[in-house]
């Protein structure tokens, strides 16, 4: 083994907190808040729920990704949504031209599709749609060696604050230790079975990283709730902290749930969550889309293994 990588491995927490701040520049303009309301005017009296997803364009096609199950709670109340930008004082509530999911049974995963004018004015104000060249379809054995470092983004409901003032969101990150090891805890989370791709994730829990007014402060993981459909990145480990390579950060899933009991692990308490490989949502638009799937199948021709069997 390189020398110095079994001592990252064992605390790569420690390496990436160096990185929070170049972490955080990377993932915040690719991540989103999704603000849940009923009727026409979002205030305290009408919030409901929050969520969070990540963006991304394929070919002339733009869309959030994020959880199944949020876009459910969505379809189902008949919720508007309503999405902060521009260091998430300014909000606006985008034209959704389709939207579809799986939920349930394991599965949670979908996506949303919004006019190329609110992209257009998503980037005005430095949101980033991302390309497929920053994508890495992952499957679940993939991850089974625990060799990687994990970061997750997104808005948990503790960092959002509603009031007649209007909406304030604050983003947050979170590093993990290693994934699937057998050091992570057996999850109480459905897999869903043949077909479906997820991956168990410990986060230390002095390993967030709140961007407060532009700035990375560390502090303690919230509770992820809000943080569904949150991005999960993936990201090669150094022997070297200096060698760290935001270019190498890849989005390669996202966060479906967690659960609640923390765990000690080498002295210090953890807690767990699932993520879902992002295969499912490109398999998902592939489907829905034919001329992105032809783009998707050719670039991950194993893309087909990420339907429930």
């Amino acid at each position: 083994m390189e020398d110095g990588l079994e001592t990252n491995l064992n605390n790569p927490h420690e390496m990436l907190a160096t990185q929070g701040r170049e972490i955080g520049d990377f993932a915040k303009p690719r991540s989103i808040a999704i603000i849940m309301y009923t009727g026409n005017v979002p205030g305290p009296d009408t919030y409901r729920e929050l969520a969070s997803g990540v963006l991304i364009r394929i070919q002339d096609k733009h869309f959030i990704l994020t959880a199944g199950h949020c876009i459910k709670t969505i379809r189902r109340n008949h919720y508007t949504i309503i999405l902060p930008i521009a260091n998430y004082r300014t909000v606006f509530s985008p034209k959704i031209l389709n939207s579809n999911y799986k939920s349930g049974n394991g599965c949670d995963w979908g996506y949303i599709e919004v006019t190329r004018q609110d992209a257009v004015l998503m980037e005005s104000y430095k949101c980033v749609l991302m390309n497929l060249d920053r994508v890495q379809v992952i499957e679940r054995s993939d991850t089974s060696l625990g060799i990687d470092s994990f970061i997750l983004s997104g808005y948990p409901r503790e960092l959002v604050r509603v009031n007649n003032k209007g909406i304030s969101c604050q983003f947050a990150h979170f590093s993990t230790k290693t994934s699937q090891s057998e050091k992570v805890p057996s999850s109480p989370i459905r897999s869903g079975g043949k077909g479906v791709h997820v991956f168990d994730l410990v986060f230390p829990l002095d390993m967030a990283f709140n961007n407060v007014n532009g700035s990375n402060e560390k502090s303690f993981i919230p509770e992820f709730s809000g943080a569904s459909g949150g991005g999960c990145w993936k990201a090669n480990l150094y022997s070297d902290q200096k060698s760290w390579d935001i270019s190498k950060l890849r989005l390669v899933g996202t966060h479906q749930g967690s659960w609640s009991k923390t765990e000690v692990i080498d002295g210090s308490p953890h807690v767990s969550a699932r993520e879902v490989s992002l295969g499912h949502h490109l398999s998902l638009i592939a489907n829905d889309y034919i001329d992105l799937g032809t783009e998707i199948i050719e670039r991950w021709p194993h893309i087909m293994n990420f339907r429930p069997k």
